[in-house]
């Protein structure tokens, strides 16, 4: 993943605390991610000092993802991103795909893509892509099994008397916590920080799908069950909604 320039406010303190995450601390990552990856192109390079550094590799490519999530969301929110326009929703599932496993390269993860008819259109801007992203980044952070395997539907469905494309995420070995995403999708911020540390994915994901009137959802697969399972339900709005 490469970095992105994104227009805020660079007087503000905000602006300024933003530009030295995303300069500085950026770029220390990229060192660190260059040093890593000398290590892996080592011939003499063991398998199990290999899925240490894999595992370091995925955590600093995480933290990157943290910082352009909150570089975007702020992008976004202050109105500093394109208008809202008819955009193609299955390229940048297959971005979000290839994105993935750059992310996570310890583990092996296998994504089914089930895309309805050959087109699927909805109303959105660039933010599309890290929305999507999110999504399935969320999938797999709460799945702690090393064969990571996601079910993606892409569904035409009605919401609210408006036509909209649906991007519904299975993941059978995930968790959420259903006490964790009623305090993430009620009226006010959780006391608890550090549920929003744990679901800080979610949490993007949605600010971002609020941004293009778009909705997002998490629910566990078999409602009130022991059995782990979630399900991601994202509702775009279809280009040709009116």
């Amino acid at each position: 993943m490469t970095s992105k320039e994104f227009d805020y406010d660079p007087d503000s303190h905000l602006g300024i605390f933003m530009e030295l995450l995303g300069h500085d601390v950026l770029n220390n990552n990229q060192a660190v991610l260059s040093y890593l990856e000398l290590i892996m192109a080592s011939p003499c390079m063991d398998q199990k000092t290999r899925k240490y550094a894999e595992r370091a590799t995925s955590q600093i490519r995480s933290s990157a993802l943290l910082i352009e999530n909150c570089r975007r969301v702020m992008a976004a929110k202050g109105d500093k991103l394109g208008k809202l326009a008819p955009t193609e929703l299955l390229p940048s599932v297959k971005k979000a795909t290839e994105n993935l496993r750059h992310l996570f390269p310890e583990r092996k993860i296998h994504v089914k893509i089930a895309p309805e008819g050959s087109k699927a259109e909805v109303f959105a801007n660039e933010i599309l892509d890290d929305l999507v992203l999110n999504v399935l980044v969320t999938a797999v952070q709460l799945d702690l099994t090393d064969d990571v395997r996601i079910k993606l539907d892409i569904t035409p469905a009605d919401r609210e008397g408006k036509n909209h494309w649906t991007i519904r995420v299975e993941n059978a070995n995930a968790h959420i916590p259903p006490t964790l995403t009623r305090d993430l999708w009620g009226p006010n911020p959780p006391q608890d920080r550090s549920k929003m540390v744990k679901m800080a994915g979610l949490l993007f994901a949605r600010m971002m799908a609020e941004t293009i009137d778009a909705h997002l959802e998490a629910d566990e697969l078999v409602k009130g069950g022991s059995t782990p399972g979630c399900a991601l339900t994202l509702h775009l709005r279809r280009a040709d909604s009116p």
